[in-house]
């Protein structure tokens, strides 16, 4: 099972590395001292031949001897592992430390062959045929070293070798938890501060970060941003939903009282109440419901459905909707979003248009413009502002309740962009939406 925390990850992942890395090194490094030992024992061998082949004395009529001793002790001890043997057809001389046995002398056997021992111990032997004019048959020199002085020294390095490894992983691996564990702090203090933030001592994710944590940070404290802005606004939203109908119900509860209540003051009073709750919920309700992660929405299906609406709402007037999106854009947010705000501008222009409604969406960077234009009698500059404020109504003969500029503009803003009012080509109004735009899949 994989370890469920980062810090274990990371201390096993590298652990395993290590392990795996001086596996592989102490078997290389061993197999490295092998061959170099091999090679010294052989040359050692090899200089033992030459020191016993200089030392022969050869004589015609004298047998075969050693002229000097060979400069090495173990020569002289019995059945030392060390030994030399001089001889031809009929004479042999051996060193005092093989007693009364012999040694093969085979001089097709390969340098460094590995023969048994006069007590069955491993031998490292070296032989060389020689010929001297005064001796009619070729002498066989011969030289033998224990084989398990070899393996002693190896063992000994391999030994050496284990500890030096061991001592090396036990360091490196304190070195890789007190890395991980220093590496790792800042997310460590990062939990604190959003437990804080979860028990309410906090709003946001305070202190300096590393480069690498640091947008990480940022994007956290963006959120946490955003949605405590959505929840203000709803309960702005709230507020003023109370606070506006403070007034229409006061008027209300007067009339009720009346022995002869006034109905048309009422139903205004009423239809004043209906418009301002259907405002501030529809506004509270999407300032919470909107997330990061909405899904992508089809801005060019939206349009197309919504000036097909306007056409049939509107077919007694004979007006022309243009519309022209981009291919594949999308709107990062809810559709119902997208459709109120669009709905509204497009409403708005159908209101006011003379004949004809244009509606333009492209994208721009990292957001999604949409203009929409209409060839009505347009806005003068001071009431642009005061048009997308709530209930502003321009002419009390034309139907509505003066709140889709304010929806649309305040949907715009929950979702970080914005709506501005202008003169259009057409000469009407130029409703120009600013929200974020989807990436590309």
């Amino acid at each position: 099972m994989r370890p469920r925390s980062l810090r274990g990850r990371l201390i096993v992942a590298t652990s395993a590395w290590f392990a795996v890395a001086f596996v592989i090194g102490g078997v290389a490094l061993s197999l490295a001292f092998r061959r170099s030992a091999e090679a010294a024992f052989a040359a050692r061998l090899d200089s033992m031949l030459l020191a016993v082949i200089a030392a022969i004395d050869v004589s015609p009529s004298a047998p075969l001897r050693l002229a000097r001793p060979i400069p090495e002790p173990a020569f002289d001890r019995p059945y030392s592992g060390w030994y030399w043997q001089v001889g031809d057809g009929s004479e042999r001389v051996t060193s005092r430390s093989l007693w009364d046995a012999t040694l093969p002398t085979d001089r097709a056997a390969p340098r460094g062959a590995r023969i048994s021992g006069p007590r069955g111990e491993g031998l490292r032997i070296v032989t060389r045929g020689l010929r001297y004019p005064e001796r009619p048959d070729p002498i066989a020199v011969t030289v033998a070293a224990p084989e398990a002085e070899l393996e002693r020294e190896i063992a000994r390095f391999d030994r050496f070798l284990a500890g030096a490894l061991a001592t090396l992983a036990v360091t490196l691996w304190t070195g890789i938890v007190v890395q991980v564990r220093y590496g790792l702090r800042p997310f460590r203090r990062m939990q604190r501060e959003l437990a804080a933030i979860r028990a309410g001592r906090s709003a946001r994710i305070a202190g300096d970060y590393p480069e690498e944590v640091d947008m990480l940070v940022g994007t956290m404290n963006e959120v946490l941003d955003r949605d405590a802005a959505r929840i203000a606004r709803a309960r702005e939203h709230v507020g003023n939903l109370a606070h506006g109908l403070k007034t229409p119900l006061a008027v209300v509860a007067v009339e009720a009282t009346q022995a002869r209540p006034d109905g048309a003051r009422i139903a205004r009073e009423v239809g004043r109440m209906a418009a301002l709750v259907d405002h501030h919920v529809t506004r509270a309700a999407a300032a919470g419901a909107w997330r990061p992660g909405s899904p992508r929405v089809a801005v060019g299906p939206v349009v197309d459905e919504l000036c097909a609406t306007i056409l049939r709402i509107h077919a007694d007037r004979g007006l022309a909707v243009d519309a022209d999106v981009e291919r594949d854009l999308a709107f990062a947010g809810e559709r119902q979003d997208l459709e109120e705000m669009l709905g509204n501008l497009i409403e708005n222009a159908a209101k006011w248009a003379a004949s004809r409604i244009d509606v333009r969406a492209a994208r721009a960077g990292e957001a999604l413009e949409i203009a929409v234009d209409d060839d009505g009698p347009g806005l003068a500059p001071d009431e642009r502002a005061a048009a997308l404020g709530r209930g502003m109504r321009f002419d009390g003969d034309t139907a509505g309740s003066g709140l889709g500029l304010a929806i649309a503009n305040d949907l715009a803003t929950l979702y970080g962009g914005s709506l501005a009012l202008g003169t259009s080509r057409l000469g009407g109004v130029h409703a120009a939406l600013r929200i974020p735009v989807a990436a590309d899949q």
